[in-house]
């Protein structure tokens, strides 16, 4: 190997456009590694606490509310509503940056029935196939939790008639938004 090729391997390294496979951001705090390990095989649970038994998002160390430092995971049912939304055309991230190349991406802020606020990935294909043109403050969703190509919990929307009670229902989901390791194998992004 040429000194040549070894600058070149190492720039790839440093550089995440010349790779091949962007990967999304791995960095989390300790809470976020917790959330992401509770949401691996469920559809979405989030941090309660034992006293007052609100659910708070995103996760922390006490209660927001009674200040209290005993919280557990609890499913919850992820059904709200859109309060505002927006959409990505840049970003400083390899992996969105490829994606937003073919298409801008959406982002919601949704409040859940359980009373956390929660920003999530917001699945406007499934809006196009359920005949709902404007989607826009007060429509309702289903908000639910799945894993990126990285193993990392992420949020998405979708609209509230959409099933997504299974793994499998939720992975064609991920995978046709492209945040899921398919995309990779199959030549496209």
């Amino acid at each position: 190997m040429t000194t040549n090729d070894i600058m070149k391997s190492r720039l790839k390294y440093n550089r995440p456009s010349l790779r091949a496979r962007a990967r999304p951001p791995k960095n989390r705090t300790p809470l976020g590694e917790a959330f992401s390990a509770a949401n691996m095989g469920t559809s979405l649970q989030l941090q309660c606490c034992v006293d007052c038994r609100r659910f708070q998002y995103p996760s922390q160390e006490v209660c927001q509310v009674c200040l209290n430092d005993n919280l557990v995971w609890r499913a919850a049912a992820g059904e709200g509503h859109i309060i505002s939304q927006t959409t990505l055309y840049n970003s400083l991230w390899e992996f969105f940056k490829r994606r937003i190349k073919q298409k801008p991406w959406p982002i919601a802020t949704v409040s859940l029935d359980e009373g956390p606020i929660v920003f999530a990935h917001l699945d406007v294909e499934e809006f196009d196939k359920a005949k709902i043109l404007d989607v826009s403050e007060s429509t309702q969703v289903k908000v639910f939790s799945h894993y990126d190509c990285s193993m990392r919990s992420i949020l998405i929307a979708t609209s509230k008639d959409i099933f997504t009670d299974t793994k499998e229902a939720r992975r064609k989901i991920v995978t046709r938004m492209s945040l899921s390791e398919p995309a990779f194998r199959d030549g496209g992004i």
